[in-house]
């Protein structure tokens, strides 16, 4: 399993990803990607640049359950964070990055964070939650105007799903959808889909992102 996620993330990221510089530096290396931009499966990183997060500046949860209840922090050399999106935001000189931790671990975590200029960041939100083989339970997207769309599964038992052994859950897909205001991530709107069975097997398949499950709003 080690060796699969390694030559997955090896594929995924440039040699830049070694790179252990700050925010900043990420700034300046990047270029500008185009939105809209959908974190579906199967797209790799064209450009990614490794960063420190001292401090734990941005939040670097890695998830062992569904529920994302169940964590450990991202922070060791196995686990750093890598920078692989930088977005113009409209009406704005900040710029709206996209980080991911969990390296070559069974386990990622991706925040969007929007930093001003010198890399200091104002406003950061969990936009991405994956298990190996690539099963989503948190998954985003961005529109033409920055307005971001994450895509949750909430599991209607509350008892804890751990993601390296269930096989199914009963669960409703949520859309929440945020806008950025004063260099805030202002959630603006939530929809929330019909209940399914979501399976280990359709979760992991490598064409099925959280929004090609045709589900209907009930809300």
């Amino acid at each position: 399993m080690k060796k699969n996620i390694v030559i997955l993330f090896m594929f995924m990221f440039s040699v830049c990803a070694l790179a252990q510089g700050t925010l900043k530096d990420a700034l300046d290396y990047l270029p500008f990607s185009e939105l809209p931009y959908d974190a579906k499966k199967g797209v790799p990183y064209t450009n990614t640049y490794g960063i420190q997060n001292i401090g734990g500046v941005i939040p670097n949860r890695l998830y062992r359950n569904v529920q994302c209840t169940d964590y450990f922090l991202a922070d060791d050399a196995d686990t750093s964070p890598v920078v692989y999106g930088k977005f113009k935001m409209p009406g704005s000189s900040n710029v709206l990055l996209a980080v991911s931790f969990g390296g070559v671990t069974d386990w990622m975590t991706d925040v969007l964070v929007i930093v001003d200029a010198n890399g200091k960041v104002l406003d950061s939100l969990e936009t991405n939650v994956w298990y190996f083989p690539g099963i989503p339970i948190k998954q985003y997207r961005i529109d033409s105007g920055a307005l971001v769309i994450v895509s949750v599964l909430e599991p209607i038992s509350a008892e804890s799903i751990p993601l390296d052994s269930f096989t199914q859950f009963k669960g409703n897909r949520v859309d929440y959808t945020y806008r950025i205001v004063d260099e805030k991530f202002t959630l603006v709107a939530k929809r929330k889909f019909e209940e399914r069975v979501y399976t280990k097997a359709q979760l992991s398949s490598r064409t099925y992102n959280l929004w090609d499950g045709n589900e209907q709003p009930v809300d």
